[in-house]
């Protein structure tokens, strides 16, 4: 998992490197786009008036076996809000989906990040939770609100960084977007 979160954190410094607005907080949405992931399973509707929706896919390694971690984003200036998923190996998930979370969360504290608040949820019956950090790069403060749900052997990551003001993790159209995420299929 330590790599995945490695290449997860890359994002955040990149994204982290543009130039904020005025007041910090994200710009006025124009339009909205729907995503539904590759294999129909999910559902998500980024917020308007950011980029095109991008994906990525990439093969990664852990201690139970290789797996594939798929991305969806889109940004605006700075801010940045992307799905990404992974099926992990049956291994993963032997100490259970709490153990999981609990890990990457850690991992992430250890990497410098600060845990601002910790909420523990469902969405439709399956475990989530959402974590805000914040961290320091380069000088500017990157906000982040992270949402973690898990359906089975898979693991989404619902995240939207930003710079400044909190940097708009509390905006309605950034609230909009978390709330969007739909499971189609288990």
């Amino acid at each position: 998992m330590k790599m995945r979160y490695e290449w997860v954190f890359s994002l955040v410094l990149f994204y982290g490197c543009g130039q904020s607005t005025d007041s910090g907080a994200l710009p006025k949405a124009t339009t909205a786009q729907i995503s539904i992931i590759e294999d129909g399973r999910a559902s998500i509707s980024f917020p308007s008036g950011f980029s095109p929706v991008k994906t990525a896919s990439r093969n990664l390694p852990s201690p139970q076996g290789e797996y594939k971690y798929t991305m969806y984003s889109a940004e605006r200036g700075p801010d940045a809000c992307s799905l990404g998923y992974a099926d992990y190996p049956d291994a993963t998930w032997k100490n259970g989906s709490e153990i999981v979370m609990d890990t990457i969360r850690d991992g992430r504290v250890r990497q410098g990040d600060t845990l601002e608040k910790e909420t523990k949820w469902s969405l439709q019956g399956f475990p989530a939770r959402t974590h805000r950090f914040a961290s320091v790069r380069d000088g500017k403060t990157i906000y982040e609100r992270h949402d973690m749900i898990i359906v089975k052997n898979r693991l989404y990551d619902i995240t939207c960084i930003g710079i400044g003001q909190d940097g708009g993790r509390d905006s309605p159209e950034v609230q909009t977007f978390f709330n969007s995420i739909k499971i189609l299929s288990k």
